[in-house]
């Protein structure tokens, strides 16, 4: 459980470039699976953010908290929208994170999914019951994040929105 100057531990590296094995002897040696780094990023954040559905499932297994936040009230749900994953997402919901989070800024997953292609990941938060009507502290909701769509423009940001109006 040591830590390097930003605060990561074996664990968090070993989870941030997908190094399976690794991360597995590790949580086999009671890694701290909720060890934060200076940011309050926690492994199962990094393994969100990067999209790794077998690291998100065994840090799940191993008891690493699904609803923990970081410095900013960030949850690994929320980072899910970083990979677009909805298999993480549904990993995350099974293991009952909430879907309702919100950030310090009051931005929910659905929020930072709605802002991204991923349709997927948009369908998962809503057949889990994301609360599309909630606002931002800046005003904004998932619909009015979709509409601007993600960086790279696609065919899937309307479908997106069509979710969200649908929903």
């Amino acid at each position: 459980n040591a830590r390097n100057e930003n605060g990561d531990t074996a664990l968090t590296a070993a989870v941030q470039f997908n190094h399976l094995a690794v991360m597995r002897a590790l949580i086999a040696a009671h890694a701290d699976l909720n060890a934060k780094d200076k940011d309050g990023v926690t492994p199962l954040m990094v393994a969100s953010m990067t999209g790794s559905l077998e690291a998100v499932r065994d840090l799940i297994k191993g008891q690493a908290d699904v609803n923990a936040t970081d410095n900013n009230g960030t949850t690994a749900l929320m980072a899910v929208s970083k990979s677009g994953s909805g298999e993480v997402a549904r990993a995350l919901i099974a293991a009952h994170a909430d879907v309702n989070a919100s950030n310090k800024d009051g931005t929910t997953a659905i929020m930072a999914a709605s802002g991204t292609s991923s349709v997927e990941l948009v369908r998962e938060l809503l057949a889990a019951k994301a609360d599309v009507n909630v606002k931002a502290a800046n005003g904004a909701t998932a619909l009015i994040n979709a509409s601007f769509g993600s960086p790279v423009r696609s065919v899937h940001d309307v479908e997106v929105v069509q979710e969200l109006i649908a929903a």
